[in-house]
């Protein structure tokens, strides 16, 4: 009975991981930071150029709020951009159900699916 149980869980175990990694479609998006800006309503904007090594990027696109319910996330974002911006490292964003890498001016990468931030050694 308890080899019969433990087999149950390890293959819903194992079902439940297929179809999660089955489903999770994340781009993973690499660039050097061109522009930081922040507009009158506390809304962090960035330019980065060279998605992944290619020519693509994003102008002006916002980020997050500095106030609000994520700010102390907004402003370790803000802060990391900076960094990158001065030092010239690469940051990384990840954004989830999509292979691809926004690109284009005024957009809004927090509505578009980022889900993660990493600023790159």
């Amino acid at each position: 009975m308890i080899k019969y149980f433990s087999a149950c869980l390890l293959l819903g175990a194992l079902s439940f991981g297929y179809s999660a990694t089955a489903n999770a479609a994340e781009a993973v998006c690499t660039a050097k930071v061109s522009s930081v800006q922040l507009d009158p309503g506390s809304r962090l904007l960035v330019s980065m150029t060279n998605w992944n090594g290619y020519s693509g990027g994003v102008k002006d696109s916002g980020i997050c709020h500095l106030n609000g319910s994520q700010s102390e996330y907004c402003q370790g974002i803000y802060s990391a951009l900076l960094v990158a911006l001065t030092t010239q490292q690469e940051v990384s964003f990840w954004f989830k159900d999509t292979t691809t890498c926004p690109t284009g001016r005024w957009i809004s990468l927090d509505k578009l699916g980022m889900k993660k931030f990493a600023l790159n050694k």
